[in-house]
């Protein structure tokens, strides 16, 4: 949550802080007043409001523009993150305060970006399973990669934004649909896009170079403001990078889905005492916070057909591309090697997980020839006989699993856009962090953030940054120079380091990038092909909602 200053520490304890005497800048809504980091040659402005706080009876319900007047308002720490899953105080467990006004912006840029010096601007959605984190963690710090892009000679403007999440933000039932008040969070995200086109300018940002980018849930976020209205073009971004997250909807559901969620949250709370789907509701608009959240009995959440921004011709991943529903803009989209997450301790469990995706008996059949369960051949993958929990089960489920969930539609995502003639780069991050702590342990979902944004020193979240190791540094140095270079050039070749690989778009052959520490390079994207394919045929057009 630091940028490395003392004026966090005084944050962060909550001691009073006195007015900053730093740069000003006038916004829409009057003047804030951010800090000035001279080691770093920048300006922070952070915790800046662009909603109106979605408290009382603003809970539950679309975001709102800020409507009051800053008369310097001191942007000089991050507010609260949104609330996370329940935790037994007002923290994430990392010390990070929450509450349920935190619907802010920050923004890092060079010192000598202005109105009349205008950059381009990188858009931060952090992920955590639409249930966590913030834009105040420390690995998101944006102090380093914005001094990454000075350093190469491509100058760009940081923005990192919170928006609600768990129940407060994706809480699902008929009743929030009937009022339109569906994906929550989701409407967060897109109306801190119109406030940077509003004010960024200010900042010395250029609202027509923004370049939207966040991983996992964040990664699908940006797929959703892709297709979002059914594919509407708003001139909110002009391009995008999906980090572990399918840059499409991903098979969504109904809020039917969630409905029993919804309920379990009335009876467990004081709202029970209605007896209306409308007194209920605004019941829990109003009950404290601590109430709602230790109501939720199940955090099971996410994005759902609302049909308004995400409308049921967009619902299905595969409907979104074959027929053209997403704003034609170049992307990035990538995976790490080792995303699967799911265990099982026997064959039969695992054919059970394939029934359950809808398997016949022939295709489950055929998905253990593809994905047998030798331990060389599974998640995390080049780690030989290792097998995390005993069996070779483990690592054949979690290989089924990531291909499911990510590397599959990453894969035809990329192969539509080609047909489309959208630019579109794609890759795989191959290092092993070193926070891990553990040579098996893979490439795993996440792996890449501590890379892109080479925050060397975390002091609250147990070291989870870059590492001391000279090879992770070279690593995350040719990350952050190829994010930087496609958010300014619309290409992430024109990156300005020194003896960078050549990244071949995705047309020019079918290759990612492989990203790993000791040497980069391009690699063809056929792995697994089989199996990818059999999912691509058999699985994905058979889930969520369809027209």
């Amino acid at each position: 949550m630091l940028l490395l200053l003392t004026s966090f520490t005084a944050f962060l304890s909550g001691a009073p802080i006195a007015l900053a005497t730093g740069p000003i800048v006038n916004t829409n809504n009057g003047t804030v007043v951010g800090l000035e980091l001279p080691e770093f040659n920048q300006h922070a402005f952070l915790g800046i409001p662009y909603a109106q706080p979605p408290v009382g009876d603003l809970r539950l319900r679309r975001p709102r523009p800020f409507n009051q007047t800053l008369d310097n308002f001191n942007a000089i720490g991050y507010s609260p993150l949104c609330w996370n899953v329940p935790t037994t105080g007002a923290s994430d467990g990392a010390g990070i305060p929450q509450d349920e006004d935190c619907l802010t912006i920050n923004i890092v840029r060079p010192a000598d970006a202005s109105p009349e010096n205008q950059l381009p601007v990188m858009f931060w959605i952090h992920g955590g399973g639409w249930v966590a984190g913030g834009s105040g963690v420390d690995w998101y710090n944006g102090t380093y990669l914005v001094q990454a892009s000075t350093n190469y000679s491509n100058p760009v403007v940081y923005v990192s934004i919170n928006y609600r999440l768990s129940q407060l933000g994706f809480l699902a039932g008929q009743e929030l649909a009937d009022e339109g008040n569906l994906n929550l969070g989701l409407y967060d995200q897109r109306l801190a896009l119109h406030w940077v086109q509003e004010n960024i300018a200010a900042f010395g940002g250029d609202p027509t170079k923004v370049t939207i980018f966040g991983e996992s849930a964040g990664g699908f976020a940006v797929g959703t403001h892709f297709s979002a209205f059914g594919g509407r073009d708003d001139n909110l971004f002009h391009a995008g990078i999906s980090q572990s997250g399918t840059a499409s909807n991903f098979n969504l559901p109904t809020e039917e889905r969630f409905q029993n969620s919804y309920n379990q949250l009335v009876a467990n709370s004081s709202c029970s005492e209605f007896t209306t789907a409308e007194t209920q509701l605004d019941c829990l608009r109003h009950i404290p916070v601590d109430e709602f959240r230790f109501a939720v009995s199940s955090w099971a959440t996410g994005t759902v057909v609302d049909g308004d921004m995400i409308p049921l011709s967009v619902a299905n991943a595969m409907d979104v591309y074959n027929n053209g529903r997403y704003v034609k803009r170049p992307l990035i989209t990538g995976t790490t090697t080792d995303e699967g997450s799911r265990s099982a301790r026997t064959e039969e469990e695992v054919i059970g997980q394939l029934q359950g995706m809808g398997f016949n008996d022939t295709q489950v059949e055929r998905m253990l020839e593809l994905y047998p369960s030798d331990p060389r051949l599974g998640v995390p993958y080049n780690t030989g006989m290792y097998m995390p929990n005993g069996t070779p089960y483990g690592k054949q489920a979690a290989s089924i699993a990531g291909d499911t969930s990510y590397i599959a539609l990453r894969r035809w995502v990329a192969e539509e856009l080609v047909k489309a003639e959208v630019p579109v780069w794609t890759y795989r991050f191959n290092q092993n962090p070193a926070f891990i702590n553990n040579p098996n342990g893979g490439a795993p979902h996440f792996s890449e953030i501590f890379y892109l944004f080479g925050n060397p020193n975390c002091p609250l979240q147990l070291g989870r940054c870059l590492g001391p190791l000279a090879y992770d540094h070279a690593l995350s140095d040719l990350l952050q120079s190829m994010w930087i270079s496609f958010a300014v050039h619309l290409d992430p070749n024109q990156n300005n380091y020194a003896g960078a690989p050549t990244w071949p778009a995705y047309a020019e052959g079918a290759e990612n990038m492989r990203f790993q520490g000791g040497g980069s390079s391009a690699e063809k994207d056929d792995y697994r092909k089989e199996g990818i394919q059999l999912l691509l045929d058999n699985y994905f057009p058979n889930q969520g909602a369809r027209v």
